[in-house]
C-alpha cells in the first residue's frame, strides 16, 4: 500500500515513506486536494439547493398568510360587527395562568380580546363549549387586553366542558387540533345561516392544503354544516311561483353548485335580482347540497364561491364524503346518492315532511323511550324556544318507525302553530335538538294538522310543550 492509501509499486514491495519520490508525493497532493475542493464544492451546492428549498417554503408559507390574512380581513370589515376566528394549530404545553384554564394557540383573524364570550367548535366531532377569553400573549409572549390579525396564545376558561372524572382526564387537554374558536355562535338566522366552524377552517385552508388531519376535520366540518344557497323566485300564472337554482362555472366552464356559510359570503358578489325576479336563499344542510350538485348538469359544489376563501369539491370527491361511516350516520344510507330536488325533500334533515301514506310500509309512532336520556334535554330545549312564542299551541317529539324494520327510528316533531310559520319554527327546534340526538340521530317535522295519531298519543304521554301547560 502506497502513501495514504493510494495504489501499489511496480514491484508490488511495500515501500516506506522514504522511498516515494517527491514527484509522486506531489501527485499524491493535488489528487486529494481535487478531492476536498469537489467535497467542499458539493456541500456548498447541497447548502444552496438547501437555502433555495427553505426560501420556496418560506415564500410559499408567506403567500398563504398573506392570502388568508387579505380574505379575512375583507370579509371581516364586511361584517362590521368585530367578528373574529382562530383555527387551533398549537397547543401549547406550558401550564396556563389558572391551573383549570385551558392553552390554545394559533393565528388570530380579526380582533380578539380578554373577556370575549367565545365558542369553541371541536374538530373531529359535532360538540361546541361556550366559554371566555381569560388571557391572551403575543407570538413573543407579552400579555395583551387584545389582539388583531397575529399569532397568539389564548387561555380560555373550560366554560360548559365536562369536568374531568378521572386523574388523566384531569391532565389532557380536551381541545383537539384544528378546533375553531370564534365569537359568532353558529345556528340559523332569520333568511340564512351562521357557520364559523367550517368559515374558520376555509380561511386557512391555503395553509394547510395537504394535510390529511386539517382535511378529515374539515369533512366533519361539512358533513354537520348547515349552509345557505341563493335561489330566484319568479312568477308563472296566477299564484305560482317558480324556484330556480344558480350555478357558477369555473375557468373550464365546468357547472358547480354554490353553497356558502352565511348571508355575508353569499352577498358579497350576487348579481342584482331581473324584472319579475326576487333574489332569495334557501338553508341547506350537507346531504341536501350533495343532492343538488349531481343535479342540473352541476359538477360538485362550490363552496364560497366569491371568497373570502373559495373551496371546491368535485362530484367524485362530493361522493366520497357521502360514502363515509360519518355522513350515514347522520343522514342515512339513502342520503349518499340524492340527486336533485327529490333528493332535497328525502335527504335527512330539516324539511317538514307530509304525513305517511297508506302503503306496503307502514309507519308507527311511539313516545321515546324512557331510557333516551336524551329525550329529557331536547324537552328542556323545546320549553324554552317555545316560552315567548305566542303562536305556537302544542310541541309534541314521538319516535317513528316502521313496522317491518323497528330498528330503523328517527324523532318525529309535530307542531301545532301557524301553517306558514311550521317550516321556520321546526328547523329552528331541529337545530337546538340536534346537539342531544346521540341513540336517535334524525328528526323530521310535522304539522299538527296533518298528524292525526298527535292529539291521542300525546294526551298519553304528554307533550314537549304545551301552552295550556307550559311548565
Amino acid at each position: 500500500m502506497g502513501l495514504f492509501g493510494f495504489g501499489k509499486n511496480k514491484d508490488d514491495k511495500k515501500q516506506t515513506p522514504e522511498e516515494i519520490s517527491a514527484e509522486e508525493a506531489s501527485e499524491y497532493l493535488k489528487i486529494l486536494d481535487e478531492v476536498a475542493d469537489e467535497i467542499e464544492t458539493e456541500k456548498k451546492e447541497k447548502e444552496e439547493e438547501n437555502r433555495a428549498a427553505l426560501m420556496a417554503q418560506f415564500e410559499k408559507r408567506q403567500e398563504a398568510e398573506n392570502l388568508a390574512l387579505k380574505a379575512t380581513s375583507d370579509y371581516i370589515n364586511l361584517a362590521g360587527d368585530g367578528r373574529f376566528f382562530l383555527l387551533v394549530d398549537d397547543l401549547p404545553a406550558k401550564e396556563p395562568e389558572v391551573k383549570t384554564n385551558f392553552l390554545v394557540g394559533g393565528t388570530v383573524r380579526g380582533t380578539a380580546k380578554v373577556g370575549d364570550t367565545i365558542y369553541l367548535y371541536h374538530a373531529r366531532k359535532n360538540e361546541t363549549t361556550t366559554t371566555v377569553i381569560a388571557g391572551l400573549k403575543t407570538e413573543d409572549g407579552q400579555k395583551v387586553d387584545q389582539i388583531t390579525d397575529a399569532i397568539a396564545t389564548v387561555e380560555i376558561e373550560p366554560g360548559d366542558m365536562p369536568l374531568p372524572q378521572t386523574p388523566d382526564e384531569a391532565i389532557q387537554n380536551p381541545i383537539e387540533k384544528y378546533s375553531v374558536v370564534s365569537n359568532v355562535k353558529a345556528g340559523p338566522v332569520e333568511g340564512g345561516a351562521e357557520n364559523p366552524k367550517l368559515l374558520g377552517m376555509s380561511l386557512e385552508h391555503s395553509r394547510f392544503a395537504g394535510n390529511n388531519d386539517f382535511f378529515q376535520s374539515m369533512i366533519e366540518a361539512m358533513v354537520h354544516s348547515d349552509l345557505v344557497t341563493p335561489t330566484q323566485i319568479s312568477k308563472t300564472t296566477g299564484t305560482e311561483r317558480k324556484i330556480g337554482f344558480l350555478s357558477v362555472n369555473d375557468n373550464n366552464g365546468n357547472a358547480f353548485f354554490p353553497v356558502y356559510t352565511d348571508n355575508i359570503c353569499l352577498n358579497r358578489q350576487r348579481p342584482a335580482a331581473a324584472d319579475g325576479v326576487d333574489n332569495k336563499q334557501m338553508r341547506l344542510n350537507f346531504a341536501q347540497a350533495a343532492a343538488m350538485s349531481r343535479a342540473g348538469g352541476n359538477t360538485g359544489l362550490l363552496i364560497n364561491a366569491f371568497g373570502p376563501m373559495s373551496i371546491r369539491l368535485p362530484s367524485n370527491l362530493v361522493d366520497n364524503i357521502t360514502s363515509t361511516k360519518l355522513f350515514e350516520d347522520e343522514f342515512g344510507e339513502a342520503a349518499s346518492k340524492a340527486v336533485g330536488l327529490d333528493g332535497i325533500m328525502a335527504a335527512a334533515g330539516a324539511t317538514i315532511v307530509r304525513a305517511p301514506k297508506p302503503g306496503p310500509k307502514k309507519e308507527m309512532v311511539m313516545q321515546p323511550a324512557s331510557e333516551l336520556g336524551e329525550y329529557r334535554f331536547m324537552k328542556d330545549a323545546v320549553k324554552k324556544f317555545c316560552f315567548d312564542k305566542s303562536d305556537i299551541a302544542s310541541v309534541g317529539i314521538a319516535v317513528q318507525y316502521e313496522k317491518e324494520n323497528p330498528s330503523k327510528k328517527s324523532y318525529i316533531c309535530v307542531i301545532d302553530c301557524p301553517q306558514d310559520k311550521a317550516q321556520k319554527y321546526f328547523e329552528q327546534i331541529s337545530n337546538l335538538c340536534k346537539p342531544y340526538m346521540k341513540a336517535i340521530k334524525t328528526m323530521n317535522g310535522m304539522p299538527a294538522s296533518g298528524a292525526p295519531f298527535a292529539k291521542e298519543l300525546f294526551s298519553k304521554t304528554g307533550y314537549a310543550y304545551n301552552k295550556l301547560s307550559p311548565s
